[in-house]
């Protein structure tokens, strides 16, 4: 539990805020991207070219996968649906892209650039695993793949297909949104795909 505790996030601290809704006013626009941090990528990238010239965001998106390896873009909430974040970059890495639903920006940010460096370092995760070291403890990532993929435009846009994952956080107590005594609100953290076959009985930290 080392490198958790060095690189650990005290995800405690944010989920407390929760609204009794369990949602976020998000002001970023529909269509935000932020730069990561990290070292340039050495691997390869080969981007579908955008049909249109002035597509701003398309261009600054792909500026930031050429730069970076990867890059963030933020959705913001639409009436009642919660936002999410996404990455854009490690499918050049052979990798799937991760996704995160109803957080705060800022702290999903902060969870998919620690992913996105694990793949650039050549880490990989798997659907229907549970991650220990991104957070301080008692705080499990569990990871799922992501069949509805309607909302992740950018990652089609730039590779012309989605592979995905979802990085579902837990609640203050560690418990995911299917653990009984999950005390979030269902609509929180919106599910992307299938729940993992364990989900009655997680792995722990040594699984």
């Amino acid at each position: 539990m080392g490198r958790g505790r060095e690189r650990g996030i005290p995800v405690t601290d944010w989920i407390r805020r929760l609204s009794s809704r369990g949602l976020f006013e998000l002001e970023e626009p529909p269509f935000s991207v932020v730069a990561v941090r990290g070292s340039k990528t050495s691997g390869s990238f080969s981007p579908v070219q955008s049909q249109d010239p002035v597509d701003r965001p398309y261009q600054q998106l792909l500026g930031l996968i050429t730069q970076y390896g990867w890059a963030i873009r933020h959705v913001g909430s639409a009436g009642t649906a919660p936002g999410f974040s996404y990455t854009v970059g490690l499918t050049a890495m052979g990798h799937p892209e991760f996704v995160m639903t109803g957080m705060p920006f800022e702290a999903s940010q902060g969870f998919l650039n620690l992913l996105g460096a694990d793949v650039r370092d050549g880490k990989r995760y798997a659907a229907g695993t549970v991650v220990w070291d991104l957070t301080e403890p008692p705080a499990p990532i569990a990871i799922i793949a992501v069949s509805e993929t309607t909302g992740l435009t950018a990652i089609d846009e730039v590779y012309g297909r989605v592979d995905a994952l979802q990085a579902i956080w837990s609640d203050s107590t560690g418990h995911l949104p299917w653990d009984e005594g999950y005390r979030n609100p269902p609509d929180t953290q919106p599910l992307l795909g299938p729940l993992p076959v364990w989900r009655l009985g997680r792995p722990g930290p040594s699984s």
